[in-house]
């Protein structure tokens, strides 16, 4: 999943991880919008 939103981050830069929750749950992820603030976070995205 953190290969996924480091994609989405850096070809979208603008995309916070609202935007990105919403692409990756039209991908088929089940994800919580908390769980991605948190990885955005540690990733440092």
């Amino acid at each position: 999943m953190k290969l996924k939103i480091r994609d989405i981050r850096h070809t979208q830069l603008r995309y916070g991880y609202r935007r990105v929750q919403l692409l990756l749950r039209r991908d088929g992820w089940p994800v919580n919008s908390k769980r991605i603030y948190r990885l955005c976070k540690e990733m440092e995205v």
